[in-house]
């Protein structure tokens, strides 16, 4: 598989760093990479504004003249799917990034076991085929985890929300479903009827969540913290949540 990656850093010194973390991964992983860099800002924002479908982007959170969460904002206008993780000297504006649904913020000098263990999260659904099979209607459905933006218990019924709009509806209990989706850290329980795909949060609001594609889905405010627990624990790469 080759992954389309897009590396933003005004420095040139860490963007060839990171470019030779990502070589070693790469030999040892077998996983090719097509890597774009940028460096001057006229670039970075030429780059971040064409309508390549880049599938991870490591972003500066300090360049100069720009502003590493504002241009998150920016990237996620052209691409919603793509991976952002950011890069920097300090810890202090991770929760900043929680606001613009990034996946990792790795602090600098970045080592290749941090690298190693973010790609291999990013990518772990591709690597393994990530999907899982329900029956809807009689019929086996094939359903992207990539896809999968939330899930609601309904009655005796799981109801699937999909990115493309589309809701599967299968004949199981919540218990079913996580058991079948195994431990993935991405899928958070919300309350007693939902489970949340986190890479699709955008914000974290007093009366529910928001997702991407102007979704809201409203929770019981008890649930919030929990929510936030779990996806901090799975943004800082902490030890996987059982679902």
């Amino acid at each position: 598989m080759t992954v389309k990656l897009l590396i933003c850093d005004d420095d040139v010194t860490e963007i060839e760093k990171l470019k030779g973390l990502i070589r070693i991964y790469s030999e040892k992983s077998g996983v090719r990479f097509q890597t774009v860099c940028c460096s001057a800002r006229e670039e970075i924002l030429r780059e971040i504004q064409r309508n390549e479908r880049y599938e991870i982007l490591f972003l500066d959170i300090y360049l100069e003249e720009l502003n590493g969460v504002d241009l998150a904002r920016l990237v996620r206008t052209h691409n919603a799917k793509i991976k952002l993780v950011f890069i920097s000297t300090s810890p202090l504006h991770a929760l900043e990034a929680f606001g613009v649904n990034a996946s990792q913020y790795l602090v600098k000098p970045v080592s290749y076991a941090d690298l190693s263990q973010t790609l291999g999260r990013l990518l772990k659904d591709s690597l393994e085929g990530g999907f899982i099979s329900v029956n809807c209607s009689n019929q086996i459905v094939k359903v992207f985890l990539s896809e999968l933006v939330y899930t609601e218990t309904q009655r005796h019924y799981q109801a699937l929300f999909l990115a493309d709009g589309t809701t599967a509806r299968t004949r199981m209990t919540r218990a079913e479903l996580c058991e079948l989706l195994g431990p993935r850290k991405r899928f958070a329980r919300v309350g007693a009827s939902f489970l949340v795909n986190l890479d699709y949060v955008v914000r974290v609001a007093p009366d529910g969540i928001e997702l991407l594609g102007d979704r809201v889905v409203h929770i019981p405010r008890r649930a919030l913290a929990e929510l936030k627990r779990q996806y901090f624990d799975y943004y800082c790469g902490g030890e996987a949540a059982e679902i």
